[in-house]
């Protein structure tokens, strides 16, 4: 419309200057004749006034024209940016207000609309608002306010309520937009909100909070969030109150518990624990599960007072008291014991790590000690720990100067009344600490890696043996060798093992090799290739210290095993105990069924060997029959052999 206005404009400027033309000429022709010259003059004024004119009127109309035109692209493009930033808003994902510079909100979007459930009508003119538990959070709005006038912008993520009343979390930036006016050269000022709706993020980062730091069995705080706690208390000390304890509580003998009455049975003993344990101890003081059945408590300044040994000894006494009920499963009863170390700060330690290796320590003295018992830390125990630094180092030279020397225990068949194997068990004899338990010095040789020596200096040494015997004809079955689990799960384990054999040409149908379900559970499909690989060389395996892991059946399905050996555990009060007879009894008919020999370890008894015997198991292994001998003794023994055997059949009543 403005272009056909200005067109007509045009024309009636054009219309009105012919008609002026018109109208002059014929004044002109009616003028008096003058001369050439001046009639010369005046057409050339008359011309040059009619181009001016014709000029001026070009010019005008080309500037109303430029101006009208200007003004139509502005105004066009002012549409055309005004609905592009129309469908920005609606079609973006992100909440967005536009507000004034009074922090009225002039727009939102549909965004915005759907995150708070709230119409436009409802918000235009109001003012953005946080809201907490207790109402409006003016704290946090004088905060972004501040920022933004600070710094022109500010970024963060809070939590607030919608319409419905239902909390959520919002990752939130509030810009300023100063404008400034060419014509007039006026600021104008907007702030703008950005929001991403995060609440789902946020549970998400709750529940793996949750899993990080909490136990999933008893809800319980776990190692992590203990270790935090105990940080937190150091921190916040006070010079009235200095001392707070720490105290590991281990339930004694709990993985026969487990294998006795189940995983799950054992998970709900757990779970029952941890709840006596939180309705028995104040509330103050913080109750964690470490793992297994291991649980850690941290109690406070304000319950230690001045003298903590006072209330920690009540501590111990509540902790024992939770265990003096017995727990109910089913229709099984179980008693139960624990062991407990105390550590107090900052007697035993200013850092947290101190602190739990103190409990840790002094807990594991409760253990050597007979456990069921309780003992607070006392410097003396870190020369126990120093001694296992020093037998470290011992260890390394008495692979080196021969110290370590291979006994070998018998094994009898009572149906066929023979020895029909033998196990090799390293000795350690100290130049300088005499007979060094194997329980000891292994333990340490796993932690620092030299394990590997010492297996392969026992399986070196009963290949040699093994020839040399049945080269004499003494040899009887096999010579069984412990492999430590730390080794079995090694990659190169099977290759070195077969380098071995090469090098001395030794003879695989001799040895038989002995892993623990712990070397099994880490990889089972490598452990089963293992396993496969070694029996192809001539290898028999048997699976020790079997009941006391967390999966025997499974392995006895899973994997191709020649041989079991139920742990001395069961066997000890076989002849008292009537949950222990039913474990061994299971065990031996299962593995029956499977044509899995079984062996009963640490026979110390002729009524353990009766027993094992008329339930089925007829290799057995124990100081009954005899003890771990060095080589010339067991020579001299298997000479005596046919004399004494008789005796021991007779001793435990085969026949009758």
């Amino acid at each position: 419309m403005q272009f056909i206005t200005s067109l007509s404009c045009l024309l009636f400027s054009w219309s009105f200057i012919a008609i002026g033309v018109e109208f002059v000429a014929p004044v002109l022709k009616e003028r008096p004749v003058v001369e050439p010259e001046e009639t010369l003059n005046i057409l050339i004024n008359h011309d040059t006034i009619m181009m001016i004119i014709t000029l001026f009127c070009a010019a005008v109309f080309i500037m109303v024209m430029y101006g009208r035109w200007l003004k139509v692209k502005l105004a066009f493009q002012a549409t055309t940016k005004q609905s592009f930033i129309d469908s920005l808003l609606a079609n973006t994902r992100e909440a967005i207000w536009i507000a004034d510079k009074d922090r009225e909100i002039e727009k939102i979007n549909t965004a915005y609309s759907d995150l708070f459930g709230l119409d436009e009508d409802e918000i235009v003119g109001k003012c953005f608002k946080v809201y907490n538990d207790e109402g409006r959070n003016y704290e946090v709005e004088n905060i972004i306010w501040q920022e933004v006038v600070k710094t022109g912008f500010w970024h963060g993520e809070l939590w607030t309520y919608n319409k419905d009343n239902q909390r959520i979390s919002i990752d939130m930036s509030v810009t300023r937009v100063a404008t400034s006016q060419k014509v007039t050269g006026q600021v104008e000022v907007k702030y703008v909100g950005m929001m991403f709706d995060v609440t789902d993020r946020k549970h998400n980062e709750q529940a793996l909070h949750q899993l990080a730091t909490r136990d999933q069995l008893t809800d319980l705080p776990n190692r992590t969030l203990f270790i935090e706690y105990i940080k937190h208390s150091i921190s916040t000390i006070q010079p009235s109150l200095p001392h707070i304890a720490v105290a590991f509580i281990d339930i004694d003998n709990f993985k026969k518990v487990n294998s006795s009455i189940g995983l799950l049975q054992g998970d709900e003993i757990i779970s029952m624990v941890a709840t006596r344990l939180e309705k028995q101890l104040d509330s103050s003081i913080s109750i964690a599960r470490l793992g297994g059945d291991e649980f850690a408590l941290l109690v406070p300044n304000v319950l230690c007072g001045s003298n903590p040994i006072v209330y920690i000894e009540k501590v111990i006494h509540d902790v024992q008291q939770c265990f003096k009920q017995t727990f109910q499963i089913a229709d099984q009863e179980v008693n139960l014991t624990t062991s407990i170390g105390v550590a107090i700060y900052p007697t035993h330690g200013t850092k947290a790590d101190a602190l739990m290796r103190c409990a840790d320590t002094a807990l594991n003295r409760v253990k050597i000690s007979g456990r069921n018992d309780a003992l607070i830390f006392d410097h003396a125990m870190d020369d126990i720990t120093s001694d296992d630094l020093n037998i470290e180092s011992e260890l390394v030279g008495a692979l080196n100067n021969n110290e370590l020397s291979i006994h070998y225990q018998p094994l009898f068949h009572s149906k066929e009344e023979r020895i029909y194997g033998f196990e090799a068990l390293v000795r350690w004899n100290s130049k300088t600490r005499g007979l060094v338990p194997p329980g000891h010095f292994i333990e340490i040789a796993e932690q620092n890696g030299l394990i590997r020596q010492v297996d392969f200096f026992v399986l070196k040494e009963a290949f040699s043996a093994a020839q040399r015997w049945y080269d004499k004809g003494l040899m009887r079955g096999r010579i069984a060798v412990n492999i430590s689990s730390v080794n079995f799960q090694q990659a190169e384990f099977v290759c070195q093992i077969k380098e071995l054999v090469a090098s001395i040409n030794g003879n695989c149908k001799l040895i038989e090799l002995e892993l623990t379900e712990t070397a099994m559970m880490i990889d089972a499909p490598t452990v089963a290739k293992n396993i496969s690989i070694l029996k192809s060389m001539g290898f028999t395996i048997a699976l020790d210290d079997f009941g006391t892991g967390f999966s025997s059946l499974g392995h006895l399905k899973q994997f191709d095993i020649d041989k079991v050996k139920i742990d001395r555990s069961f066997i000890h009060e076989i002849e008292f105990n009537e949950q222990d007879r039913n474990i061994t009894s299971v065990i031996i008919q299962l593995a029956g069924h499977l044509n899995i020999d079984v062996v009963g370890e640490g026979v110390e008894n002729e009524q353990q060997a009766y027993l094992l015997h008329v339930m089925g198991c007829h290799h057995l292994q124990g100081y009954l029959f005899s003890r771990p001998l060095p080589e010339p003794q067991l020579m001299e023994y298997l000479k005596e052999l046919p004399k004494t055997l008789p005796n021991v059949s007779q001793r435990m009543n085969i026949g009758r």
